[in-house]
């Protein structure tokens, strides 16, 4: 093992050792004293994938036989699922590089279990669930959300604490009033991911000298929202999640027990609690930046969008429709946008893998559905015995397909046989490139997905 790989395991292995047991002091019920972390990690000079057992008990290097059937994510991603029996989480590292700091990569093991282990399924709360924002995007709606933010985070950290609350619940209601149907799609993502990251960032906070509202003080003297922050209504589920967790902690101690049998997310039960609150108007010395900044950000996207108009326009663009049974593991994007109707995902990298081949999708525009995502392919693509084999920049694999043809007369393709396989994988070749996605980003909160 090479020294930096060395010293990446160990510091892994202190963070473990040291925060997980402290886990179910910062939320009820919350036991990660019998996880497992599994670390993989790959690039060896031999070629072969090594094995690493993270438990509060400390690190051990297993091998194959002793796992038996696991995922193999893309480098740089995870998978949920059982691990030598335990509750896991299994992450796939290069080790010639491993990615940014141990810490972001234990905060990554740490949030991905809340979702994958603890929290309940509140997925029918809204029927119209969606982290998507609009293209071409409204500076309004993320002006006012922004405008909660930065109120609660004052609130957290400065004297005159209920008028900077009374502030943001102005707010709140004014957001929730103006985009109603916002507020009703990201409601699931505000609670799940809102919660996730506020537990996250508390297991690292906490000590075993100190309580949550000493670990609270601790964040908020961090908070410092500014509108340079690359917002969008995916990311903020997180940050709002984070900072009236820390506020609930002080004004609402046992707002965790009910917390997702009430299914109100996080800001929204914390602005709640405020009985007198008498501010008839508020306004921001932030509108002017947010409008240019918008603007900007709709000139960034717009070639993004412009490729994707001529897919949807485009018939004889042909596409591969993916299951999402088939994705090993998270994914990166630059984000999720719905354009003309249609959800899409920008410069995706995931790995999709199932018996009918595989596939390795890098920083592609895709089309998104509930259960499957369509890849667009190029024009020229030919069949060869009924398998696709890519080999281009965003796509490398080989697919065994069929192909149909929707109402414009697309071809779409299909995978042949497309059940995903819970089996150990197999290294791809020396030559197959990795996904180089960056782990979960704490300056762009939701830059690595569930």
């Amino acid at each position: 093992m090479n020294e930096s790989l060395q010293r990446y395991l160990s510091d892994m292995t202190h963070l473990v050792k040291n925060q997980w047991p402290l886990a179910s002091r910062v939320w009820p019920g919350l036991d990660y004293t019998d996880v497992n972390l599994l670390l993989i990690s790959v690039n060896h000079k031999d070629g072969q994938p090594r094995y690493w057992s993270l438990t509060i008990h400390g690190m051990r290097q297993v091998t194959a036989g002793e796992l038996g059937q696991v995922s193999q994510p893309a480098v740089n991603n995870f998978a949920i699922e059982k691990v030598m029996g335990k509750k896991g989480v299994i992450i796939t590292l290069d080790s010639t590089r491993p990615a940014e700091s141990p810490e972001n990569l234990f905060r990554l093991a740490t949030h991905e279990l809340v979702h994958g282990w603890f929290q309940p399924d509140i997925a029918s709360l809204s029927p119209s669930q969606s982290r998507n924002s609009r293209y071409p995007l409204d500076y309004r709606p993320r002006l006012y959300r922004f405008m909660v933010i930065k109120n609660l985070q004052q609130a957290a950290r400065q004297p005159q604490e209920t008028l900077h609350l009374c502030h943001a619940r102005y707010w709140f209601n004014k957001w929730q009033t103006e985009y109603q149907e916002e507020y009703q799609r990201i409601k699931v993502f505000d609670i799940l991911e809102g919660s996730a990251f506020y537990i996250e960032q508390m297991i690292v906070a906490l000590k075993k000298e100190t309580n949550l509202l000493q670990a609270g003080a601790s964040l908020s003297s961090g908070f410092n929202i500014t509108p340079a922050e690359d917002l969008t209504l995916d990311s903020e589920s997180y940050i709002l999640g984070d900072v009236a967790g820390v506020l609930l902690d002080k004004r609402l101690p046992q707002w965790k027990s009910t917390f997702y049998t009430n299914q109100v997310p996080p800001a929204e039960l914390l602005l709640n609690t405020l009985t007198d609150c008498n501010i008839e108007q508020v306004t921001s010395a932030y509108e002017g930046l947010f409008q240019k900044k918008v603007k900007r950000e709709n000139q960034r996207l717009f070639n993004d969008f412009m490729i994707v108009d001529e897919v949807l326009n485009n018939a004889g663009i042909p596409l591969l429709r993916l299951d999402a049974a088939m994705q090993q593991g998270g994914f990166t994007s630059k984000g999720f946008y719905t354009f003309k109707g249609q959800d899409v995902i920008l410069a995706m990298s995931a790995k999709y893998s199932s018996s009918a081949g595989h596939l390795q999708i890098m920083n592609t525009n895709v089309l998104d559905d509930d259960t499957s995502i369509s890849v667009p392919l190029p024009a020229s693509t030919e069949l060869k015995n009924n398998t696709l084999v890519l080999n281009t920049s965003k796509l490398k694999g080989e697919i065994r397909v069929r192909a149909e043809r929707d109402g414009k007369n697309r071809i779409i393709y299909v995978p042949d046989n497309p059940e995903a396989q819970r089996q150990a994988s197999v290294l791809p070749s020396p030559d197959e490139p990795y996904l180089s996605a960056s782990f979960f980003n704490h300056d762009n909160p939701g830059a690595l997905h569930d």
